[in-house]
């Protein structure tokens, strides 16, 4: 029935679309917007990540200092928690980009793409291929499951993929959520007297063989970040395969336009 319908909508498109290359499918009036929102969103989850990185670089940095016993121990730890100060909000940002995307994008994703990329997800063979190809891993499954679940649900084809929007929204802010907790628990750590993350580390797994709480919470953002990437890249790789299934509908010639904003 799907393929039916899909036949039917692209023997019915009217003329050609502009350039409408965008991983979602926006209509032809409002492509150029639609790229400009997608590319910003995806800085937006760079940033994201690099800030991560941040952290990380800085945690290295006190804990080295801490081996040496240096006092610059202190400021690696404090800038590590400058750095994630800005991961939170990163992540709030990210979270707060899927939504205002989603409902920008609604009423204006094109009915054939739609139409293909929920096809594209109940089929259930696109990651089967993608792991031949050696382009996805079988861990990935959960993410394509969940997105078929999404899209059976009886809801529109449209409706269906701004429903994955909402979904990265809510794994965006768990991040942000986590991240937070990790704050929290190193501004206690923060506050003991000469506190050296060496001798915090030292203290739990050397001595009383238990896992820092430190390691807990960073393992917690670690699954959260995962789980927010992996579940990105499998909307990513349905909604390309969707593009290979409604040809004719882009104009052949680039073009290149003013990205601005609208309300």
């Amino acid at each position: 029935m799907i393929t039916s319908c899909t036949t039917n909508l692209l023997k019915s498109i009217p003329g050609k679309l502009i350039n409408s290359i965008n991983f979602l499918g926006a209509e032809a009036k409002s492509d150029s917007e639609a790229e400009f929102r997608l590319v910003q969103l995806g800085r937006s989850i760079v940033d994201a990540k690099r800030r991560t990185l941040d952290i990380s670089m800085s945690l290295k940095a006190s804990y080295a200092a801490s081996i040496r016993n240096s006092e610059s121990r202190d400021v690696a730890f404090a800038q590590a928690l400058v750095h994630a100060a800005d991961t939170e909000e990163a992540w709030a940002n990210v979270a707060k980009d899927f939504l205002d995307t989603r409902n920008w994008l609604n009423g204006k994703l094109r009915e054939d793409y739609s139409q293909a990329f929920v096809q594209v997800a109940i089929g259930n063979t696109l990651h089967a291929q993608l792991i031949k190809e050696g382009t996805s891993r079988e861990y990935m499954a959960v993410a394509f499951e969940r997105i078929r679940s999404i899209c059976t649900e009886n809801v529109p084809p449209v409706q269906a993929i701004l429903a994955c929007f909402e979904q990265l929204a809510e794994q965006a802010l768990i991040c942000a959520d986590a991240i937070k907790q990790f704050i929290l628990y190193s501004e206690e750590l923060q506050a003991q007297n000469n506190f050296s993350i060496y001798r915090y580390i030292f203290d739990h797994l050397a001595l009383q063989a238990k896992k820092p709480r430190l390691f807990e919470l960073d393992e917690a953002y670690f699954a959260a970040q995962n789980e927010f990437e992996i579940f990105y890249e499998a909307v990513e790789q349905i909604a390309r395969q969707a593009h290979t299934m409604v040809p004719g509908t882009h104009d052949p010639e680039i073009e290149y336009f003013d990205l601005k904003f609208t309300e």
